[in-house]
């Protein structure tokens, strides 16, 4: 494999689930990989902290909500904090992206109990995959 390929981590961070895509510089491409249940933040920091050492990934991407007029949301504060939180558990670049229309364009899926009830699908690592995407175009 070329030395300049270099693997990135996505996260799509949420107070309940994050989740994580996987991607490379080489394809170009992401893939979502898996969704965290955020029940401890801490564990969560470290749980990211494994997959990026698992991957040998050389940078991360987290996604920053914004409102569409382009102010910070209420979670901006959040994803500044995880970011710094990030960077010194893995010691790699955490570099933030702008994820204000990531769920946009999501599929709508939903899964069915066997009451007929429906609930939504989460899609966490799916939205991980589209942030880690608009970074993999911008490189």
């Amino acid at each position: 494999m070329n030395s300049s390929v270099r693997t990135v981590i996505g996260i799509d961070y949420g107070l309940k689930r994050i989740g994580i895509a996987v991607g490379n510089t080489l394809t170009q491409h992401a893939e979502p990989l898996e969704i965290i249940q955020n029940t401890n933040p801490a564990h969560s920091i470290q749980r990211i902290r494994q997959i990026a050492r698992d991957w040998s990934a050389h940078e991360l991407v987290l996604g920053s909500p914004r409102h569409p007029d382009g102010t910070p949301h209420e979670m901006t504060q959040v994803c500044l904090d995880v970011q710094q939180a990030l960077m010194s558990a893995t010691q790699l670049p955490v570099h933030l992206v702008d994820e204000r229309y990531s769920s946009v364009v999501l599929p709508n899926g939903t899964l069915t109990n066997a009451r007929g009830q429906t609930r939504a699908k989460p899609q966490d690592d799916l939205a991980a995959a589209i942030i880690l995407q608009q970074y993999l175009d911008m490189s």
